[in-house]
This record gives structure tokens, C-alpha cells and sequence, in this order.
């Protein structure tokens, strides 16, 4: 049974930003034909103002470069979820969710925290948190993994450049290529514990 890879605008940037991304895909096991991203996405990305500024034209073309050759989702209109008005969860991140829980093996990977508490603390969502417990990956953890496998200074040299397109990025490599490995993963273990209190048994487990 494939694995399908459900990505959200905020990890899809972040981690091409850190030109990471398909090294955070096969982390996952996931096939690069098992990628899903919304079919807005790539409108998103050309128009939304605030990527504009937090995110480089180069970047963008990029990103929207990497998400032609992969499946996309589009709004269902039998979701359930869309009649909901929850501050912090918008309706791209509703259709991802629901499309996520309807495949029978899947990882969700996301950049927006928000996202995930408004999802926990959203008692008509509560059948759908089940299904995506275990089964959410943050950019953090991504990022820690991926250090873990590929090595320190190959993740530091690409992530640094980078590293002011995310909050905990920018703490965890604040020190630019000082940086050491001990410091970095403190840090970003202490946003992803922090994570998991704010959303019990939500995230995976690489071991």
C-alpha cells in the first residue's frame, strides 16, 4: 500500500527554501509520484503578499517549479469540514486535512502550528485529529532528521541561507555557520516538544 505525502504551502516553502525538500520526502518513504499539494497552491504562492515578502522570487519560481510533476488536491464539495468558521484554520488547510484522512496510509507534513492547535481545540474535528494522530510531521522535525542522516554540516550549509524564512530556523541557526549540532537540535527539539504538549499524540515518530 503506497504511502501519499500531503504537503502544506508553509513546509512546501520552507523546506525549498532549505533546498530540502525531497530529502524530507524520502524521509517519509514516500515515492516523489506520492506527493500531494493543493491545486491552489501554486496561485497561492504567485499572489499572496506576505509570501512575497517572506519568500525571494527565486524561491517561489522554485517552488512552484517543483509542485508541476505532483498530484494536487482540489476542494471536495461534499467535505464536511468547509462549513466551519475555526480562526486559524482556513479553507485550503481543510481540504488538505480531509483529503488526507480519506487514503488509508498517509503523512501530512506541515509548516503552521496554528493550523494544528486550532485543529485540536476544534471539538466538530475531532474524529479527523484521531486519524492524523502519528501521522503529522512538522518542519522541525524534518529538519532534526534530516541532520541525523545526512549529517550536521551538509543540513547547516543549507539551511543558514535560508533560515529567516522560518521562527525556529532562525533560532536554531541564529549562529550562521558557527552553529554547532548540539545547540541546534536543543533547539529545535524544544519547539517540537513544545508541539507535542499543545498537540498530544499528534506528531510522528521516526524511531
Amino acid at each position: 500500500m503506497p504511502v501519499i505525502s500531503f504537503v502544506d504551502n508553509d513546509a512546501l516553502l520552507k523546506l525549498t527554501a532549505c533546498d530540502l525538500f525531497w530529502d524530507a520526502i524520502a524521509l517519509l518513504g514516500v515515492q516523489p509520484t506520492n506527493v500531494k499539494v493543493l491545486v491552489s497552491t501554486e496561485f497561492v504562492i504567485r499572489g499572496n503578499k506576505s509570501i512575497n515578502q517572506q519568500y525571494s522570487e527565486e524561491i517561489r519560481t522554485k517552488a512552484i517549479a517543483l509542485i508541476k510533476g505532483v498530484s494536487k488536491v482540489s476542494t471536495d464539495q461534499a467535505n464536511p469540514f468547509l462549513s466551519l468558521q475555526v480562526p486559524g484554520l482556513d479553507l485550503g488547510e481543510l481540504t488538505l486535512i480531509h483529503a488526507a484522512i480519506s487514503e488509508p496510509s498517509f503523512y501530512l507534513a506541515t509548516g503552521d502550528k496554528r493550523c494544528l492547535r486550532a485543529l485540536v481545540n476544534t471539538p466538530e474535528l475531532n474524529t479527523a485529529r484521531q486519524k492524523l494522530n502519528g501521522k503529522v510531521v512538522c518542519v522541525e522535525q524534518l529538519i532534526a532528521e534530516l541532520i541525523t542522516v545526512k549529517g550536521f554540516e551538509t543540513v547547516r550549509q543549507k539551511v543558514v541561507p535560508a533560515r529567516d524564512c522560518d521562527t525556529a530556523l532562525k533560532v536554531a541557526f541564529g549562529s550562521g555557520n558557527q552553529a554547532q549540532e548540539d545547540n541546534v537540535l536543543w533547539a529545535l527539539e524544544q519547539c517540537i516538544q513544545e508541539l507535542r504538549r499543545d498537540c498530544p499524540d499528534l506528531l510522528m515518530r521516526f524511531s
